[in-house]
């Protein structure tokens, strides 16, 4: 499967490759922002791919196979500044898609989808030794609770996490669609979305957690702080609103100082076009901020 970048055309506008040629992305994915951005980036130019999924990385690196300027890391980019500081010591623009890849969703068989019968597993870096068939198995109703709760924004996170505790005391939970039917069994019929899966808040929530998602992203933007050049760029790309919160109030709290202008005060939404063509873009919000 293909993945299709969010806000390809807007991340292009506003990094503006062909003048600011060092160029640090976080999550590389697929690749798709990084091909986009090397079309345009000058032959003095560099571009530093992280990502933590050794799959994303090795597939970059034969996407973008013989261009000299474009360096893949292994690596989550809560390290941003140690994994990228070899090659880029002050970057003109840092770019952070916190989407996942469809690549991932449907092809990585790590149980990312509550749609295919796959492994419980949700880790991006497969060396990380948590997964979520872990905990679900292993956590108990409290806590399961409080992570449904706190990382799937689920009000019936207490219904679920008793089921989940009940159903694991017969048979450990194994499978996505052992979940999904403890989820779906969990919530009562008439709270079931036709819009939206009744396990997506649930799975939303496992994988925040198992991947450390929302500390990574936070020690990720202090990282790019540190790193962005004077007139540099660093956009953050959201899909829900945990992650939008933080970079929300992280470049708020930028902006008080002189060093730091908000590029844009409301986050930018993505195009009816964009998706029509791609419906997975509906929750994005990309923000961004220059330093003076």
């Amino acid at each position: 499967m293909e993945h299709v970048s969010v806000f390809l055309q807007e991340v292009i506008d506003i990094l503006e490759p062909q003048k600011r040629a060092r160029i640090i992305d976080g999550t590389l994915d697929g690749g798709g922002h990084a091909r986009a951005i090397l079309d345009l980036l000058p032959k003095r130019g560099v571009y530093v791919g992280i990502d933590q999924d050794q799959d994303m990385v090795a597939r970059a690196r034969v996407r973008m196979k013989g261009d000299e300027r474009f360096h893949a890391v292994y690596g989550n980019f809560s390290r941003l500044e140690e994994l990228a500081s070899p090659v880029i010591k002050k970057a003109d623009g840092i770019l952070f898609d916190l989407g996942m890849s469809s690549i991932q969703l449907e092809d990585s068989g790590r149980g990312f989808s509550f749609r295919k019968d796959e492994p419980l597993d949700m880790r991006y870096d497969i060396h990380g030794s948590f997964t979520a068939e872990n905990a679900v198995n292993s956590w108990n109703e409290e806590k399961l609770t409080e992570v449904l709760k706190t990382y799937g924004e689920e009000r019936f996170a207490r219904r679920i996490a008793k089921r989940i505790v009940e159903a694991r005391a017969k048979s450990p939970i194994h499978t996505t669609l052992n979940l999904v039917a403890i989820v779906e069994s969990a919530i009562p019929k008439r709270f079931h979305s036709k819009r939206i899966h009744p396990a997506t808040k649930t799975f939303q929530a496992l994988r925040i957690a198992v991947n450390d998602e929302l500390r990574a992203l936070e020690e990720g933007l202090a990282d790019a702080k540190r790193m962005i050049a004077v007139h540099g760029r660093i956009l953050v790309i959201t899909f829900h609103s945990l992650e939008d919160r933080i970079a929300k109030h992280t470049f708020r709290a930028w902006a008080k100082d002189d060093d730091f202008i908000l590029h844009t005060k409301k986050p930018i939404l993505p195009r009816e076009e964009e998706i029509q063509k791609n419906p997975r873009a509906r929750s994005a919000k990309l923000r961004v901020i220059e330093k003076r």
